[in-house]
């Protein structure tokens, strides 16, 4: 197998590092231009907008990068048009999508058609990275990255240097250079869109959408609901500008990510892959969480004070808490991929189902009766009960799946 060569993994992380350093020197230049307060929002509308963008995309990016990289016997004859497709749907769910929201929330009209714009566009983004990397193009896909984040990133600066940021317009100018990268740069995609066989796929997709969605929920849900409830916008702002950093050091795992569902996918009908290496990666993982968390809480007062200046100086306490969330959360990142390699989304489901709801349940009583700050305490707790309980479901498939072979 050639996944893992060097020159596939050196042109990921150059990619990967490329595009989280252009988001993340933009995080920081948005929040000083919008403020404590505004920034607060604008995360709320990404996190929103992120409800949206699942449904857009409905769990196709999944399958699509499971089936270029070992179709299955069923979906086999429709893999050639499996890209057109994935576009045409999520084309239809978003335009469908944008009229109902539009006659329900008519006062609203601009920004829901923004949100939506910008999350169909980053749909179309994930929809063609996922083939690329189906196919193990990944410095095709490398290079796809690099461009969409370079296009939205100019669109966006433009904007911070015109004085016209805000929330809406940011996501205007996100939502437009993807657009235009992807039109300009891979309008093979957008070729003979065809929608006439979804219906095949609707089974998988529905498993599919239920996690991305239950999982979206379940980490997004904090911010939605400190906002709900009227909870201080400063410090909102505080708790979002940590969880933004933390998201990023979160991101710089997807390469490795990405590539081992393909490996894992590709290598499915040769060996099963063996519960003692399974946990073996889930250990190195996890010890990658722990030291990244010691010097994050070493460094975090200095850290905060240099990326986003005084005015977010109370967002070190969160960082301090947050910072342990790593460790879970990249032991579930490769739960999750296990998961959806060996087609064990029918169990995935429930069980991202049944943290989101958690999430939501407790978040409230904690955020209701406690504060802030220990809602940033439980979401590292709710990231280690979800990797436990994920890691016990995977080795439970995993074996039974043996003894039936």
């Amino acid at each position: 197998m050639t996944t893992f060569k060097l020159v596939n993994i050196v042109a990921q992380y150059i990619s990967y590092v490329y595009v989280i350093g252009i988001s993340f020197a933009l995080s920081i230049f948005i929040a000083r231009a919008l403020g404590p307060a505004e920034f607060g929002i604008y995360v709320t509308a990404l996190s929103a907008g992120s409800i949206l963008g699942i449904l857009f995309d409905l769990g196709f990016k999944h399958i699509i990068q499971r089936e270029m990289a070992q179709p299955s016997k069923k979906l086999a004859p429709l893999q050639p048009q499996l890209l057109a497709t994935a576009i045409g749907v999520s084309l239809l769910i978003s335009t469908i999508t944008s009229i109902i929201l539009c006659m329900i929330f008519p006062g609203w009209k601009i920004l829901i058609l923004s949100v939506s714009a910008c999350f169909l566009s980053i749909a179309f983004t994930q929809f063609i990275s996922a083939y690329m990397k189906g196919s193990r193009q990944f410095i095709r896909e490398s290079i796809h990255l690099a461009g969409a984040r370079t296009a939205s990133a100019f669109a966006i600066l433009a904007l911070l240097i015109l004085g016209n940021a805000t929330s809406l317009t940011i996501l205007i100018a996100w939502g437009g250079g993807l657009l235009t990268w992807n039109f300009l740069f891979n309008r093979f995609a957008f070729a003979k869109l065809n929608i006439s066989s979804a219906p095949s796929f609707f089974p998988m997709l529905l498993s599919l959408f239920i996690i991305d969605l239950s999982i979206t929920v379940y980490f997004r849900a904090d911010i939605l609901l400190l906002q709900f409830f009227g909870s201080d916008q400063v410090s909102i702002g505080h708790f979002s500008a940590a969880l933004r950093l933390v998201e990023g050091l979160i991101l710089m795992g997807l390469p490795l990510r990405s590539m081992l569902q393909t490996k894992i996918r590709s290598e499915q009908l040769i060996s099963d892959l063996d519960v003692k290496v399974f946990t073996q990666r889930l250990i190195v993982v996890g010890i990658v969480g722990a030291s990244l968390g010691f010097i994050i809480n070493l460094i975090a007062d200095p850290l905060v004070l240099l990326i986003y200046g005084e005015d977010f100086s109370q967002a070190s306490s969160y960082l301090k808490i947050l910072a342990w969330i790593l460790i879970p959360a990249y032991m579930l990142a490769v739960i999750s991929e296990m998961m959806i390699a060996r087609e064990a989304e029918v169990l995935y489901k429930y069980l991202a189902l049944a943290m989101a709801l958690l999430m939501v349940i407790t978040t409230f009583f904690v955020q209701m009766n406690y504060g802030i700050l220990r809602v940033a305490q439980l979401k590292v707790l709710m990231e280690a009960i979800f990797a436990v309980a994920g890691f016990g479901l995977i080795c439970m498939f995993l074996l039974r799946k043996k003894a039936f072979h």
